[in-house]
């Protein structure tokens, strides 16, 4: 029966989270990335080149630790202005000036320790410096803890700027059961275009 519920869920989060990441260009043309098919059957290996892996690494370390020193300004700063924020364990999707106005309200009132663990890098395979950066993430306040799978879409374009997109976060046990790869969000749930 679990594993029902767990395939009726993936198929649900499937047809509610293709969403669209819009990536402007200097160029004024729009230019389709990918095709949405391939890239679902097909979400790309690990990315592996050192220097590129290092700089996307050090980005992660810099926002995780952006939380745990409560750094708002920085935050609000790495989350493009047309960033979804997706939290699955509550159903909330927030653009990025709620979820900016949250964090005030949380940090106000909370200790924070923000830790990550397991962490993939996944480079898209038409847009080069858009990223896909899967994580566990364990979150701990004053009043709430829990431990999950984040996941970010990073813009690496600017390399001095660099982007977040999306920011989904999932329970990382569903029923008691924890989530397969196929239930983990992913580059492929996103359509993502330059325009």
């Amino acid at each position: 029966m679990s594993t029902i519920n767990n395939i009726l869920k993936w198929l649900f989060c499937s047809a509610m989270c293709i969403l669209l990441v819009s990536c402007s260009l200097v160029q004024k043309t729009t230019v389709n990335c990918y095709n949405y098919q391939e890239i679902m059957n097909n979400d790309g290996d690990e990315y592996t080149d050192l220097r590129c892996r290092s700089a996307i690494l050090n980005f992660v370390e810099n926002y995780r630790t952006a939380y745990n020193r409560k750094d708002i300004d920085l935050l609000a700063k790495v989350y493009s202005d047309d960033a979804l924020i997706y939290n699955t364990e509550k159903g909330v999707k927030q653009n990025k000036k709620k979820y900016i106005k949250y964090l005030r309200s949380v940090f106000r009132k909370n200790a924070i320790n923000i830790k990550f663990a397991d962490i993939k890098v996944v480079r898209h395979p038409k847009c080069p410096d858009i990223f896909g950066v899967k994580l566990l993430q364990g979150w701990n306040t004053t009043n709430y803890s829990n431990f999950g799978f984040l996941f970010l879409v990073i813009d690496f374009r600017d390399s001095v700027n660099m982007q977040i997109h999306v920011r989904t976060w999932q329970q990382e046990k569903l029923n008691g059961e924890t989530l397969s790869e196929d239930e983990i969000f992913k580059l492929g749930y996103f359509q993502i275009t330059n325009d």
